[in-house]
């Protein structure tokens, strides 16, 4: 499960999630770091405490391909990282106070290519915009990605039972993903 999507759900909710409800693969996914570290497959619901939802499925038998969508209130944004491109579609302006349940409503649609940016570039930025004090990540931010992370462990070691993401987690685990 990757802490990047946590992000970038915080920031179109605003929120951080609450609970947290995963189910694991029995088969770990190889990493290339090496063995000794260990990445999961599996199915995560997570759910801030007005009720916006975050679901995630990276399963071990999908092999190509990494597309992301993002469901909002009267549009939808996906991401296909392997194609660069970015899709986003809404309601337009006169039918955002209609009911949701009108899903065909008329909408206006946009599409754009988009530069890679691998791992060194991205954390070079977030270096930068440290040493300069610019908006960033905050240890909160952080501190949520991880908690999220230890909750959905501990939710498929229960076999998928929801977990709280308070003082109750279990704190004392260490895990092969640092």
């Amino acid at each position: 499960m990757a802490p990047i999507f946590f992000e970038a759900f915080r920031l179109l909710t605003g929120e951080y999630p609450v609970e947290v409800t995963a189910w694991f693969s029995k088969e770990l996914v190889l990493n290339p770091r090496g063995a000794r570290f260990q990445d999961r497959a599996g199915s995560l619901r997570a759910v801030t405490a007005s009720g916006k939802r975050l679901y995630m499925e990276i399963g071990a038998d999908q092999g190509h391909g990494l597309r992301t969508t993002y469901a909002c209130r009267t549009g939808m944004i996906t991401i296909d990282e392997a194609a660069r491109e970015l899709f986003s579609t809404e309601r337009t302006e006169q039918n955002r106070q209609l009911p949701l349940t009108r899903v065909g409503m008329p909408g206006v649609n946009h599409q754009r290519k988009f530069e890679f940016r691998g791992v060194v570039d991205t954390t070079a930025d977030v270096i930068t915009a440290l040493l300069l004090d610019r908006n960033s990540v905050s240890g909160e931010d952080g501190r949520s990605a991880i908690e999220l992370l230890v909750g959905a462990y501990q939710s498929a070691d229960l076999g998928g039972m929801p977990v709280r993401l308070d003082d109750k987690l279990d704190r004392s685990k260490k895990f092969p993903w640092a």
